[in-house]
């Protein structure tokens, strides 16, 4: 499918190329092949990224190994042969995790003669010849795109607020946790690990600067009209949620209000997320559906 959410749109005033009927003919055709070659390419490297992810992910993890048996080298004596042979082994692994890496990073670079910004020229390229040629389609076209423009904004300032939502939650979760912990083992828990009451009033402060972060991206969202009235709804709600967390977490905390009001926030807020991603998944579809829909246009004028 035609990557064209950049939204270069083809200008009005855009004359294009003049053709004759086989010229036409060719130009779409070097154009098309182009487009193919270069979303080849695209796909490959995008194959290519996601195996050099795992071999990074790997060789991490080997590290991991080999720092914990080397630590163990000196802690276990008793165990030296076993695990410097061991060590061996997993240096081994990693220098042929490390080569695999270094071959795909050679791949790339031999992929990388089209780049996206190369393929969204030859598409606008196409569309410029497309509308010189059909010129009562652009109404058509601007349609299509300005919609699509519209549809990618509301998803993005979707996943905007999902973002910070999830920040917020991920606080709240780390702050109940540390709750627990002092639940579970009382006085031990100021004498092992991280203090608690340090881990909650770090969350606190987190809470005040993410439900500050969020109130006013919702407002400026709301200011530009983008969304139905269903996310509007779900909008509301969370304005008003979130300044009564943003309220509380500026106020002496306690394990009490840990356990009543921010446990009660964290579902409360939980399912707020889980409507907002609901319609995030809507406005992918909508979005699919206006990239066919383009797609289906060209290829009329195309061939």
């Amino acid at each position: 499918m035609l990557n064209l959410r950049s939204y270069l749109i083809v200008g009005s005033k855009s004359k294009g190329k003049v053709l004759m009927e086989g010229d036409l003919e060719g130009e779409i055709e070097r154009l098309k092949l182009e487009i193919e070659k270069a979303e080849r390419a695209q796909l490959k490297r995008d194959s290519l990224l996601g195996n050099r992810e795992e071999l990074e992910e790997e060789a991490n993890r080997i590290r991991g190994e080999i720092e914990e048996d080397t630590l163990d080298m000196y802690r276990k004596p008793e165990e030296l042969e076993v695990l410097a042979k061991h060590v061996e082994e997993q240096h081994d692994l990693l220098e042929q995790t490390l080569q695999r890496k270094r071959d795909i990073d050679h791949l790339l670079d031999s992929w990388d003669n089209y780049t996206l910004d190369d393929r969204i020229l030859l598409e606008k390229e196409l569309i410029g010849v497309i509308l010189s040629q059909h010129p009562d389609q652009r109404p058509t076209y601007e349609h299509i795109i300005s919609t699509l423009k519209l549809t990618v904004e509301h998803r993005q300032q979707l996943l905007d607020v999902s973002r910070l939502c999830t920040q917020l939650i991920e606080a709240l979760e780390v702050m109940i946790a540390a709750r627990q912990t002092v639940k579970r083992r009382g006085l031990l828990s100021y004498l092992i690990g991280p203090n608690p009451n340090g881990i909650i009033s770090q969350q606190m402060e987190k809470i005040e600067k993410f439900t500050e972060m969020t109130i006013f991206a919702l407002e400026k969202h709301a200011q530009q009209g983008l969304h139905n009235k269903s996310v509007q709804k779900i909008q509301a709600d969370l304005v008003i949620f979130l300044n009564s967390l943003h309220e509380h977490s500026k106020k002496r905390w306690g394990f009490g209000k840990i356990d009543t009001t921010f446990a009660k926030a964290f579902l409360e807020l939980t399912a707020l997320h889980a409507m907002l991603a609901e319609h995030i998944c809507y406005a992918s579809e909508a979005e699919d559906l206006l990239d066919k829909k383009l797609h289906v246009w060209m290829q009329t004028y195309t061939g």
